[in-house]
């Protein structure tokens, strides 16, 4: 807020929901789906930037092979990334909710390094009644408060740090 003000005067300000939160509420309650006879499966959505953490994922998927965890990604990346990552490739917005039922993911992991304003790929995921790994950052903490399920975890964890933590989450 005082940053904005530096720029601009607002005689009176107005904090509103996004549109998209007031058309999808109320999200449904996460639920928890491992457990099952098959690998962790961790779904990461969009169009992955650096920032939006493409190298992040790429890493630690590397890093887990042999471990039996899936990352998958529907979307794609700035670049080609490794045979570790399962990439789906773009969808249309139409479709999405039809492809995530199809991975049938866990959970959802935003391996971002920078902050978003709001993410609608956030958007999907709450909608889903997935649960989430969200960066603390930006609007993903902010978003997911108070919500079952939901882990906000330090934006600038090291590879082992992730792999730390996903090998826990998947021997739960």
């Amino acid at each position: 807020w005082r940053r904005f003000t530096r720029f601009f005067t607002v005689k009176a300000s107005v904090v509103a929901w996004h549109p998209d939160y007031q058309l999808s509420q109320p999200y449904p309650a996460p639920a928890w789906r491992s457990g099952q006879e098959r690998p962790l499966r961790i779904l990461v959505l969009g169009a992955l930037s650096r920032e939006k953490g493409a190298d992040v994922l790429e890493a630690v998927a590397a890093g887990m092979a042999g471990v039996p965890v899936e990352f998958h990604l529907l979307g794609y990346a700035y670049r080609a990334l490794g045979s570790q990552v399962i990439t789906h490739g773009p969808y249309r917005n139409s479709d999405v909710y039809t492809l995530v039922e199809q991975i049938e993911p866990d959970l959802v992991w935003y391996p971002a390094l920078w902050p978003e304003t709001y993410s609608y790929t956030l958007s999907i995921a709450l909608h889903c009644g997935l649960p989430v790994v969200v960066p603390d950052i930006g609007a993903f903490p902010e978003r997911v408060a108070g919500r079952a399920l939901s882990a906000v975890m330090p934006w600038n964890l090291a590879t082992s740090e992730w792999i730390a933590f996903w090998r826990e989450l998947q021997l739960t």
